[in-house]
């Protein structure tokens, strides 16, 4: 009964039915696995980057009570208070001893003490540190040589009553190392911290969150993610494993062995030059068009062969007359154009080392003018073959203008440009033109530019400076060749 079914339904039914089965099962369960994926990765996400937006709240508010409370011994020594009194020894203090004495955090770089009216006591090293005091804030940042740093300004009072103002303390702190010491960081990854400052430009504290950019740490919900991911796959995997050996059977069964023996079969009539010198095929087939096919393949193979020489015949011919000059048989215009484009979408990719000669046939009009068309067109015809046994095999000569005529040169160096040329106008030179009817010599000028290593930019403006080296070796009497160079732009 099944094999009645089999022999009664088309390969496309069986490839449908079997597609259909694999769809709609991997389709439910690749479904509820991105499903669940999707769910789990949206709620990581916005927990984490809420959670990270906290924390880097909480570290800014903390900065400067965290910082306050570190320089508190500095501002409260009396050493401290005794320079705004006695400044005499103040700058040695300030530079050396102070920032030695272990009463500031090693993050503080620089401080500045000031009068009760703002005035600093000395101008500070460093042009950041204000020789007066702003009314407000009494903590800004600032991003100073290339390091973010923060200025923490705290007042200084009387030693004895605490009560009546003397003076103001600036200290000048790593925000950086301020802000990693104030708490750990466990949803916002330190590596990532960075602050996005003008240089010298004061930022206050209420506007830095605007400046900051970071990037939620790696979270171990993440791993929890993965988790599911892995054990989704393996699931998918399993149930592929056991449908793909059930297709496999199948389809070997009642599609590949025919199929191998269908094919063996072919490979025979292949063999003969007729289909009555071949054996029979008697195997079985559950597929009726196999059966089909065996008994057309044969005529439609013989058939195909033929029509296949045909085309390419026709295909060859047909590019030879889009490609190339009907007169000289070099490579046309059309030609050199699409062998521009190829090489300009292979310079966009790699860098490629480019001769290109521009060759031109001097007094050409004149020849044309005074000898007549035939001459001209057999002047061209032999300068073709004169210029091809100079080139290698690989190399193309294209056929751009009336006498106008260019070789492109790849992966060589420009010495063997210049060669190359001197081989083609000797040979154009040394060429007996009274076999041709004329009288005077052939003569050729010749444009040469080279680019070493080239991109798409350099490679468009080649073919303009050996035009212009061209146009010079026009001018020249004895040297015909000329290879550009950047002054003649």
């Amino acid at each position: 009964m099944v094999r009645a079914w089999f022999q009664s339904h088309s390969i496309k039914t069986h490839v449908i039915l079997f597609i259909l089965l694999l769809s709609v099962l991997l389709s439910v369960v690749n479904l509820l696995a991105y499903e669940k994926m999707a769910d789990v990765r949206e709620k990581i996400q916005q927990q984490h980057a809420l959670a990270a937006k906290a924390e880097l709240a909480k570290a800014l508010l903390s900065i400067q009570p965290f910082m306050t409370a570190a320089i508190q011994k500095f501002v409260d020594s009396d050493e401290t208070h005794q320079q705004l009194f006695d400044t005499s020894f103040y700058e040695y203090w300030r530079d050396g001893r102070a920032l030695s004495s272990g009463l500031l955090p090693t993050m503080v770089d620089e401080i500045a003490l000031y009068d009760r009216h703002g005035k600093v006591l000395a101008s500070a090293a460093s042009n950041d540190i204000p020789d007066e005091l702003p009314a407000t804030p009494s903590l800004w940042i600032r991003l100073h040589d290339g390091r973010t740093y923060g200025y923490l300004v705290r007042p200084l009072y009387d030693g004895y009553s605490k009560t009546q103002l003397s003076g103001y303390a600036l200290v000048r702190f790593d925000f950086m190392a301020a802000l990693r010491e104030v708490l750990p960081f466990y949803d916002v990854s330190t590596r990532d911290f960075g602050f996005d400052l003008i240089p010298d430009h004061v930022v206050t504290m209420g506007d830095m969150v605007a400046h900051i950019h970071f990037r939620p740490s790696d979270n171990p919900d993440v791993d929890m993610l993965f988790k599911v991911m892995q054990q989704t796959q393996f699931g998918v995997l399993w149930i592929l494993l056991f449908l793909s050996l059930g297709v496999y059977l199948m389809v070997m069964r009642y599609m590949a062995t025919p199929l191998v023996h269908l094919a063996r079969h072919i490979r025979v009539l292949g063999d003969h030059h007729s289909r009555e010198d071949a054996p029979k095929f008697e195997d079985p087939l559950y597929v009726l068009e196999l059966d089909e096919l065996r008994c057309s393949l044969n005529t439609y193979q013989q058939q195909l062969d033929g029509m296949h020489r045909r085309i390419d015949d026709k295909n060859k011919a047909l590019w030879d007359m889009a490609h190339r000059d009907g007169l000289t048989g070099a490579y046309n215009r059309l030609a050199y154009d699409e062998e521009f484009i190829a090489l300009h979408e292979l310079a966009k990719s790699q860098l490629i080392s480019t001769t290109l000669l521009l060759i031109d046939c001097d007094k050409f009009k004149h020849i044309n003018d005074t000898y007549g068309h035939h001459v001209g067109d057999e002047v061209l015809i032999t300068l073709v073959k004169l210029i091809q046994k100079c080139l290698r095999n690989d190399d193309r000569l294209y056929r751009i203008g009336g006498d106008e005529f260019v070789v492109l040169l790849t992966e060589h160096n420009s010495i063997y440009g210049v060669t190359v040329a001197q081989r083609i106008v000797q040979a154009a030179a040394e060429y007996e033109t009274h076999k041709l009817g004329m009288h005077e010599p052939m003569v050729v000028s010749i444009g040469i530019a080279h680019a070493a290593t080239i991109n798409s930019d350099v490679l468009m403006s080649l073919h303009k400076q050996a035009d212009k080296a061209m146009y010079r070796a026009k001018q020249q009497a004895s040297q015909k060749l000329v290879v550009y160079e950047p002054n003649m732009a």
